[in-house]
């Protein structure tokens, strides 16, 4: 396989990758990378900014574009929290997203391996919730998802709290 082109996707911080194949590799949210420093590595922890996040509901049904069906695995849907462990310590990765007033929507427990981890927040503050979006007669159901505006993240490992903000939009 031979690499055709690089772009840093300037909005998305994504690497997107073309291959003299026809191919396209997409590695999602560079955050890390970009802001990694000698004070980051030497630190116990830190948590990384987080990129806007936008939320959309799938729509039921397949599109019958095209000569045939594209099939690939899609980035898991939310709000990515990135953070860094300098090495494992035994102790729970606790990540906690309140709303503007300060309210606790939900929380998520994070990985404990020395590095670079990744949290998925799905925006939703209860993970059965779910909303009828259909017509009348066969309601489809999608998750209840919390509205757009700007949350706080904390991360909490031991006595160490980190914050940051994320934006969700629509």
């Amino acid at each position: 396989m031979a690499v055709d082109d690089i772009a840093i996707h300037p909005r998305d911080r994504d690497v997107v990758i073309g291959t003299h194949g026809r191919s396209i590799y997409v590695l999602d949210d560079i955050t890390p990378l970009q802001e990694l420093t000698p004070e980051v590595l030497t630190s116990d922890v830190h948590l990384f900014s987080t990129r806007p996040a936008y939320r959309f509901h799938n729509l039921p049904g397949n599109a019958a574009w095209g000569q045939r069906f594209f099939k690939a695995k899609n980035p898991p849907l939310g709000a990515y929290i990135n953070y860094y462990l300098k090495a494992y310590t035994g102790e729970e990765v606790k990540i906690t997203i309140a709303d503007a007033k300060g309210k606790r929507v939900r929380e998520l427990t994070g990985t404990q391996y020395p590095g670079f981890n990744r949290v998925v927040w799905n925006f939703q503050s209860d993970e059965t919730a779910r909303a009828a979006t259909g017509g009348p007669g066969a309601p489809a159901q999608q998750p209840e998802l919390v509205p757009a505006g700007e949350y706080t993240v904390t991360l909490t490992l031991g006595e160490k709290k980190l914050t940051t903000k994320v934006l969700v939009e629509e």
